[in-house]
């Protein structure tokens, strides 16, 4: 995972560019929407071992690995990193 931080005045920059340019592959979002959002990734922000990669829980049940539980959601994502 890659962690980047952002300002929100930056974000909102982007979000807005974003939806100017590709309306067809975003939605609008208000302010109060872009603050929620930052808030709950702030409260659910990673940690320095997550960033690392080197906690990681066991995959959901059913699934042999993470990477299979993704590829399962999203079928171009490849179940290769078990």
């Amino acid at each position: 995972m890659i962690y980047l931080p952002i300002d929100p005045e930056t974000q909102r920059k982007r979000v807005q560019r974003r939806y100017g340019e590709s309306p067809d592959q975003t939605w609008q979002m208000s302010e109060e929407e872009l603050m929620e959002w930052r808030a709950f990734f702030h409260e659910n922000e990673p940690d320095e071992a997550e960033l690392n990669g080197t906690i990681l829980e066991d995959a959901p049940p059913g699934y042999e690995s993470w990477s299979a539980w993704a590829a399962s959601r999203w079928p171009s994502f490849p179940d290769e990193y078990a």
